[in-house]
């Protein structure tokens, strides 16, 4: 399975790049979703015992309750945005760019599932490096100044955030004392043995280099800017499934700091993070002029949001993964509405937009049901998480913790309902875009909302046992 999931693009991206034809393109891009949505079905039933055929090549990859669950989600995204990418490419004439994003695309989650199942911290840390590589040149897709400068800064902030991670493990090895295995459940095992100083000092420079990719406050800022250039399917995978994937890094050295006794240490600094991203996001939601952007501060939010839950511990992270879960469905659901809007409209600027609903009833009420969903409103499984979240802190009596993400996401709520009920009501005043119009434009989003409104209204058994595994692997 991990030989299908990291090669196949490797081995298709040549023979798209020489043949150049739209129809290959198609087919293998098909090819790969179906594929991947395959291994996640087989992986669900029990039906795939082992990652991999080889034994040599199985010693690096795992697949534990956490990187099950956001391989699933990843799936699941990768599927709506695969479709909803061929309906984007319709729209392009460039048969070379045409092959570019396809190809990249692929890449970019062969990446992202060499994160997931990574059990190697250095390994890992390659994959990671990687989806900063394979992602870049999709967020340049539209090769405009704007998206220029978003992809050098992403790449830029990246980066040095990847870089930040490679002192932490050097870091790491050296508090080893001599213990030399950079495998997660050697590091886990050994880690009581480490000298505390160095372990504390990698967890930091570990925190700040995957919390950079996350898009944690303060080294969030590529995001808006890349979440905006990038095209929408592709900031799909950026928002739904990327953030994820970084966050498998610091949610495993989070593991490895509570098995030495460090906890709280670690606890403390993920929760600074968590609650500084709710507050950047409060802070510029209201001010933000463009719809991409805004879901990109929303992004960070619900990251912070995150943070804060596995930072507490025990219901709070089993929180703080339903909560992961619905934010991808969602934002995923809110990016390909925002490609449609743009389709129609020819712009990202909400003051530039009115009367969605008269322009495309279905993308219009698509827009309204996602910000229900983004901003907690019951049945939605975000609000489902945000209670159990909040619980759980009145519970502790992290009253003025509690009190203070409740502001924030006041301030939030009105910075997103605002612009977005604008948008939908009253009468356009641009002049339109010709545009086709597709049950493919709506039905991936309507999947994703329908999904999350059932997980804000039953949570089936096994995945329950899921996210308390996955909230388990954290160990906090």
């Amino acid at each position: 399975m991990i030989e299908f999931l990291l090669l196949f693009p490797v081995v298709a991206f040549p023979l798209l790049y020489f043949a150049r034809k739209r129809s290959l393109n198609r087919v293998m891009l098909v090819t790969y979703m179906l594929g991947q949505g395959a291994c996640a079905l087989l992986m669900a039933n029990g039906m795939i015992a082992r990652l991999s055929a080889s034994s040599g090549i199985a010693s690096f990859f795992s697949a534990d309750s956490l990187s099950r669950l956001f391989f699933y989600l990843l799936s699941i995204l990768f599927i709506g945005a695969g479709i909803a990418g061929m309906r984007f490419l319709a729209r392009h004439k460039d048969e070379r760019w045409d092959t570019y994003y396809t190809g990249f695309t692929m890449l970019f989650v062969a990446s992202m599932n060499g994160v997931i199942f990574s059990a190697h911290l250095g390994l890992l840390w390659v994959f990671i490096e990687a989806t900063t590589l394979t992602s870049a040149v999709l967020i340049y897709f539209d090769r405009t100044r704007t998206s220029l400068e978003a992809t050098w800064k992403y790449i830029f902030v990246c980066s040095i955030g990847i870089a930040f991670a490679f002192v932490g493990i050097i870091m790491l090895t050296i508090g080893a004392g001599g213990k030399d295995s950079l495998f997660f459940a050697d590091l886990v095992s050994n880690a009581k043995t480490f000298s505390p100083f160095w372990l504390k000092m990698a967890y930091v420079f570990l925190l700040t280099g995957f919390g950079t990719k996350v898009g944690l406050a303060p080294v969030h800022a590529w995001k808006p800017d890349a979440y905006s250039e990038a095209p929408s399917p592709v900031a799909v995978l950026l928002s739904g499934a990327l953030a994820n994937c970084a966050l498998i890094g610091v949610i495993r050295a989070t593991g490895i700091m509570t098995s030495a006794g460090a906890g709280h240490y670690a606890g403390t600094l993920l929760l600074v993070m968590g609650v500084m991203s709710l507050l950047i996001a409060a802070v510029f939601m209201l001010r933000v002029r463009n719809y991409k952007r805004m879901l990109a501060y929303s992004s960070i939010e619900h990251m912070g949001i995150a943070a804060v839950g596995l930072s507490v511990g025990g219901p709070a992270a089993f929180a703080a993964m339903l909560h992961l879960t619905g934010h991808s469905l969602v934002k995923g659901s809110l990016f390909l509405t925002a490609s449609n809007i743009e389709k129609f409209t020819g712009t990202k600027e909400t003051d530039s937009v009115r009367g969605l609903i008269r322009i495309d009833r279905g993308t219009g009420w698509l827009w309204i049901a996602g910000l229900l969903a983004i901003t907690a409103f019951p049945p939605f499984s975000t609000f489902l998480s945000e209670f159990l979240l909040l619980k759980t802190l009145f519970s502790k009596g992290m009253i003025a913790l509690a009190v203070a993400i409740l502001f924030f996401l006041t301030v939030i709520l009105f910075g997103m309902v605002s612009p977005i009920f604008r948008m939908s009501f009253g009468s356009p005043y641009i002049s339109l875009k010709e545009a086709t119009r597709s049950v493919w434009d709506y039905l991936p989003q309507i999947a994703f909302l329908a999904a999350a409104l059932a997980l804000g209204c039953f949570v089936p058994s096994q995945l329950r046992e899921l996210l308390q595994g996955a909230a388990a692997v954290a160990g906090m």
